[in-house]
């Protein structure tokens, strides 16, 4: 099967089309596209020092869970969250490959 990446290529890669998936929905805020069932929570935001990591696992649980709901893998999920300065690594773990995912943040004291 082929599936359609963003950047208007194709691939029959199910892992490659999964990471664009993620990229994609940590891009697009929830009901930001109009009939489409994904997205995530605004990460931008200012969020307390100590919420961070919270709730970067809390959206990126949710962004695999509405991905994991669509797809046969047998291992998707998160691995960690490292905060450095303003920057979030975001490990997720798909069919045995990680990949960081690179969040900005603002954090508000």
């Amino acid at each position: 099967m082929k599936y359609l990446l963003s950047s208007g290529s194709t691939t029959t890669d199910l892992v490659e089309y999964i990471k664009d998936l993620i990229k994609i929905h940590l891009l697009i805020r929830i009901d930001e596209v109009p009939y489409w069932d994904g997205g995530s929570d605004d990460l931008i935001r200012k969020i307390k020092e100590g919420e961070v990591e919270s709730q970067i696992r809390t959206t990126m649980s949710s962004v695999i869970t509405k991905i994991q709901s669509r797809f046969t893998v047998t291992s998707l999920n998160l691995v960690n969250v490292k905060i450095e300065g303003s920057i979030a690594k975001v490990t997720v773990n798909i069919e045995g490959n990680e990949e960081v995912y690179g969040i900005a943040i603002q954090k508000n004291n």
